[in-house]
């Protein structure tokens, strides 16, 4: 797949590209990302005590990070960690609220399925919380099926 993923799409200027997830770019939609999430879920969230906390999984090889940019504003991201050679976890999809509904947050899933199925994956899964309801609507209509209502976890030790 080539660097650039996608040239002119919907939005004038749009590029979506391969990028290192400690990129200053990167690192700021991350940051936006998790900003989001924190005001949105009930009970708040903290990057710490997620499943992914370090962005470097996200390299190659057990992992790919895509940048999307608007005459070089970045105004989106997605990752994807490889959990074996079979499956592709899609994670930290986010697109900024300035330029949603333009089609780019399905234009981000398809070129994260790409690079899935170009690294051999047979499936790709992620997960959401239900206070997203357009990403689930936007995963529904790319023909995910919910295989789960609820993640439970529970700590076992207090740092």
């Amino acid at each position: 797949m080539d660097e650039q993923l996608i040239g002119t799409a919907s939005v004038a200027g749009l590029r979506l590209d391969k990028a290192d997830p400690e990129q200053p770019e990167a690192m700021w939609c991350l940051e936006q990302y998790y900003r989001e999430l924190a005001a949105r879920f009930e009970q708040g969230f903290s990057v710490e005590r997620s499943l992914e906390a370090d962005p470097t999984v996200f390299r190659p090889p057990q992992g790919a990070f895509l940048l999307g940019r608007i005459d070089g504003r970045p105004v989106a991201c997605g990752a994807l960690k490889f959990m074996d050679e079979r499956v592709g976890y899609i994670k930290r999809m986010w697109v900024d609220p300035s330029v949603r509904g333009t089609g780019l947050g399905r234009r981000l899933l398809e070129a994260l399925e790409a690079l899935a199925e170009e690294a051999g994956c047979e499936w790709v899964q992620l997960e959401t919380n239900r206070t997203l309801e357009e990403a689930q609507a936007l995963y529904r209509r790319a023909g995910y099926e919910a295989t789960a209502h609820h993640w439970f976890r529970k700590p076992l030790r207090r740092g």
